[in-house]
């Protein structure tokens, strides 16, 4: 028999529908174990009207807390995990269990929709069975346990609170116990996508994501994970196109063993603020630590990103130069950095090393995940009373963190080039090969 335990705190709706599909489509010998969540009229009602276990927690204990409490009525030989946010299809329990004849298997998982990962109905084949070895690839919308696993590893962990993350230690313990776990491709669900945890964070996706990460975060501090630095690189640009060193260069970093590089590149966002608000949307949607802007016509030394990210610095930047131009009209290379004067203008400046410094100029710089969690709109153009801009987005984002107690830096020793600017070097192998074909 199969214990199925379906935990609700919101959405009586999509409740309903759950229950009523697994109603209709389950028939193997199984029991249904409800568990309400708080105090809702509505949902209590409803509740009542299903033939199978009922349990309250007027004082919602959270998922993990729920799923403990419908452990302590179960009494089948496998327990079933389910969100209330789901509907099940048929065969979609006799499916998992098949898959159990492997004796070693201790958890399955079916595919469902509004996956991004291996468990997404649109990559099903002709396997009935897929074995999975990353334990953090699956997503607990449905587990089915063996009821010997839980008796050897113990209940979900109360300690992960409301929810999030939790799913991610089960999956880790039933490997570290020395079980395979498995996707069963021919079992498939409808998943509404986080609907009970959006209504828990007021309907807000996006914070409903970051939660997702700190609790992610948790789970690895647990378990002692240490991974490499995950960095997601933006490079806001027009065209779509960057020059070839710089895909030179994220190609050699995306290849270092020592950080993971997701590269993200939106095309044909306008204006440059709209753009990196928009990276930094999708940068805390994932389980990353650092975000890189990288201009499209800048080219950072190979060392560039390594040697940021050893500062440990909450932003910091390398050195980019951008053409200015003199009195006279003569252009020339200049280094952009600035520091801040008291009547609040900005003045070049040139350091030494690793340097605090009052902003991060747009061409390369490097933020740490915190900076960004829960700043409303980092980067905004300003603009003065007759309309003139007054600071640019980077300028604007600098001010920003700096007002919530962060501190921005310049590595002085990382020179990048400016793919429209003809560098020193360029201008002096250029005087030489012409002084060449002169003397000949």
């Amino acid at each position: 028999m199969v214990s199925i335990i379906v935990p609700i705190r919101y959405r009586a709706d999509l409740t309903r529908v759950c229950l009523d599909s697994i109603m209709q489509y389950t028939t193997v010998d199984f029991e249904l174990i409800i568990v309400q969540e708080g105090e809702d009229k509505e949902i209590t009602e409803l509740l009542r009207k299903y033939n199978g276990k009922f349990v309250q927690n007027k004082e919602p204990k959270g998922f993990a807390g729920a799923m403990n409490s419908g452990l302590k009525l179960a009494k089948g030989d496998y327990y079933c995990f389910l969100n209330n946010d789901t509907v099940v299809t048929p065969g979609w329990l006799e499916e998992m269990l098949k898959i159990f004849d492997d004796k070693e298997i201790g958890l399955v998982a079916p595919t469902f929709t509004e996956a991004e990962t291996r468990q997404s109905v649109d990559l099903n084949n002709e396997n009935e069975v897929e074995y999975v070895d990353d334990p953090l690839s699956l997503k607990g919308v449905c587990f089915l346990i063996k009821k010997s696993v839980i008796d050897k590893i113990g209940e979900w962990d109360e300690r992960f609170g409301l929810g999030g993350g939790d799913d991610n230690d089960m999956c880790y313990r039933v490997k570290q116990a020395g079980y395979k776990m498995a996707i069963a491709r021919k079992s498939y669900i409808y998943h509404y996508g986080s609907a009970s945890f959006r209504e828990l964070r007021n309907n807000n996706v996006e914070e409903a994501h970051k939660y997702a990460v700190e609790q992610f975060n948790k789970f690895k501090k647990k378990h002692g994970i240490k991974e490499p630095p995950k960095i997601m690189i933006a490079i806001p640009t027009f065209s779509g196109n960057v020059n070839n060193e710089l895909v030179s260069r994220l190609i050699q970093w995306s290849h270092d063993r020592e950080f993971a590089v997701n590269i993200y590149m939106p095309k044909g966002m306008v204006p440059l603020d709209n753009a990196r608000n928009h990276c930094v949307k999708i940068f805390l949607q994932n389980y990353l630590d650092y975000l890189c802007f990288i201009n499209d016509d800048i080219v950072p030394p190979p060392n560039a990103l390594r040697e940021l990210i050893l500062a440990d610095k909450d932003v910091i930047a390398p050195l980019c130069f951008n053409m200015r131009e003199d009195m006279n009209g003569v252009k020339y290379p200049c280094p952009v950095a600035y520091k801040r004067q008291k009547n609040g203008e900005y003045q070049i400046h040139y350091g030494k090393g690793i340097e605090e410094t009052d902003n991060v100029m747009g061409g390369m710089f490097l933020i740490k995940r915190k900076v960004l969690v829960n700043m409303e709109r980092p980067f905004a153009f300003t603009y003065k009373k007759d309309g003139t801009l007054d600071f640019s987005e980077d300028i604007y984002f600098s001010q920003k963190a700096k007002e919530r107690g962060y501190k921005l830096y310049t590595n002085y020793d990382l020179l990048c080039k400016h793919y429209k600017v003809v560098d020193v070097k360029d201008v002096n192998d250029l005087m030489l090969n012409y002084g060449r074909k002169s003397s000949n």
